[in-house]
C-alpha cells in the first residue's frame, strides 16, 4: 500500500471530496448501496419474469380447461332414445323393436301413446285390431290409410269371432327410396305383426300380417297376410305349449 503523501490532503481539499476521506464509515455505505442495488436488480428481473411467465401459464390452463370441457363433450353419452333396428334394408330409428307388443293394456300404455312417425301408425293400428274398429263394415276407422282399399284384407279380424286379442312385432325392416338414400323420411317401414285370436269355445289362432307404412306421410301403404290359421288350437293347449 502506497503512504499518505501531504500533496493529497490539497487535493482532499478540492472538490469534489470537500476533505472527505474514503474512510471505513463510506466504505461500509458504498458495499450497503452496491447491495441494495443488486437486490434491486433481482426485483426487477423476478419482476421481466412474471411478466411474461404469468400470462403464459394461465394461458396453458385456460387451454388445459377447454380441452378437458370439449372432451367432455365429446365423449359424454347421448341420452337414451330409440334404438336403431338393422334388419332388411338399411338401419332406421325406431322405438318398437322385434319382440316388443302385448294386450290392448300394453298398446294403450304411456309410453305408447307418445310413439312418433310409423310407431304412432302401428300403435293405432294394434288399437285398431283389437277394439274391432277397422270400418270394413262402417263404423269408426281410424285415418292412417294411404287408401280405402288398403284396409280389405283385414275384414277377417273386423268381426266378432275370433277377435284379436294381442299384438306382437316379430320384425322391423326399412326400404329406402333410391332416390334419396340419406333422407330417413323417404322409403318405408315394413312391421311384420304376429296376431294372436280366441273365440267363445275357447280357441286360440296364430296368424301375422305385413304392415308397410310410408316414412312421409306416416299412412299405411300396403297390408299383406302372411300366415292364417282357421283351424285354432285350444286353449289349455296352447298354454301348456307356451309356458314350456
Amino acid at each position: 500500500m502506497h503512504e499518505w503523501k501531504p500533496e493529497w490532503d490539497q487535493r482532499l481539499g478540492q472538490p469534489p471530496f470537500k476533505e472527505r476521506r474514503f474512510g471505513i464509515e463510506m466504505m461500509e455505505r458504498v458495499e450497503e448501496r452496491i447491495r441494495t442495488a443488486e437486490r434491486s436488480r433481482l426485483r426487477s428481473r423476478w419482476s421481466r419474469t412474471a411478466v411474461f411467465v404469468l400470462p403464459a401459464m394461465l394461458v396453458l390452463l385456460g387451454v388445459g380447461i377447454w380441452f378437458g370441457n370439449y372432451a367432455t363433450f365429446v365423449t359424454a353419452p347421448d341420452p337414451p332414445g330409440p334404438s336403431p333396428v338393422h334388419q332388411g334394408g338399411g338401419t332406421i330409428q325406431t322405438g318398437i323393436q322385434p319382440g316388443d307388443g302385448g294386450n290392448y293394456d300394453w298398446w294403450g300404455s304411456p309410453e305408447n301413446e307418445t310413439r312418433e312417425g310409423s310407431d304412432r301408425t302401428i300403435v293405432t293400428l294394434a288399437a285398431a285390431l283389437m277394439k274391432r274398429e277397422i270400418g270394413i263394415w262402417g263404423g269408426p276407422s281410424p285415418e292412417i290409410w294411404a287408401a280405402p282399399d288398403v284396409k280389405q284384407l283385414l275384414e277377417r279380424y273386423d268381426v266378432s269371432s275370433p277377435w284379436v286379442y294381442e299384438v306382437y312385432v316379430d320384425e322391423v325392416n326399412s326400404i329406402k327410396d333410391n332416390i334419396e338414400m340419406d333422407n330417413p323420411d323417404t322409403g318405408s317401414t315394413v312391421y311384420e305383426l304376429r296376431l294372436m285370436l280366441r273365440d267363445s269355445i275357447p280357441m286360440v289362432y296364430e296368424e301375422a300380417i305385413e304392415v308397410t307404412v310410408s316414412n312421409d306421410t306416416r299412412m299405411i301403404t300396403w297390408i299383406e297376410l302372411m300366415t292364417t290359421d282357421d283351424t285354432g288350437t285350444p286353449l289349455d293347449e296352447f298354454e301348456e305349449r307356451d309356458s314350456r
